[in-house]
């Protein structure tokens, strides 16, 4: 019995290695989906559910990737920015694979995504969707939200 669930085992391990490798490298390597709530600050990649309320709307996402490719971060806001003028809300990114790492911006809820750097400067608004941002993507460290 123990001889036979120990090649039942090998067997099925060999079965799974073959099927790994002939997966694409997308699918063995799942993007990130991470979400971050521009309200209470929840940042979490296990689900929405565990960072969105029930009234948060989606003020912007941003990925790593151009063309809306690579990890994706969802930033959720208590409601749709209004156009006043000034930065409602912000997101440092700190130490995350977002840092100094955008490729591709989308606006939601009315919002413009500008893309902040540690000189203080910034690009934008982005007020719609923009699939190749990667040249200034690389000196991002901070997503404002207006």
């Amino acid at each position: 019995m123990k001889r036979s669930l120990v090649r039942s085992f090998a067997a099925l391990m060999a079965v799974a290695g073959a099927l790994l490798a002939v997966l694409p490298a997308g699918v063995a390597n799942a993007a990130a989906n991470c979400d971050f709530n521009a309200g209470t600050g929840a940042y979490s990649c296990s689900g929405q559910q565990n960072v969105k309320l029930p009234s948060d709307v989606v003020g912007a996402r941003v990925y790593t990737g151009t063309y809306y490719e690579g990890d994706r971060l969802t930033i959720w806001a208590p409601k749709d920015c209004p156009k006043d003028g000034w930065v409602n809300h912000q997101v440092r990114l700190n130490n995350t694979q977002w840092a100094r790492n955008i490729g591709s911006v989308q606006p939601f809820g009315q919002c413009a995504v500008w893309l902040a750097f540690d000189n203080g400067g910034r690009e934008g608004p982005y007020e719609k969707d923009n699939s190749n941002v990667a040249d200034i993507g690389r000196y991002t460290v901070e997503v404002q939200l207006s």
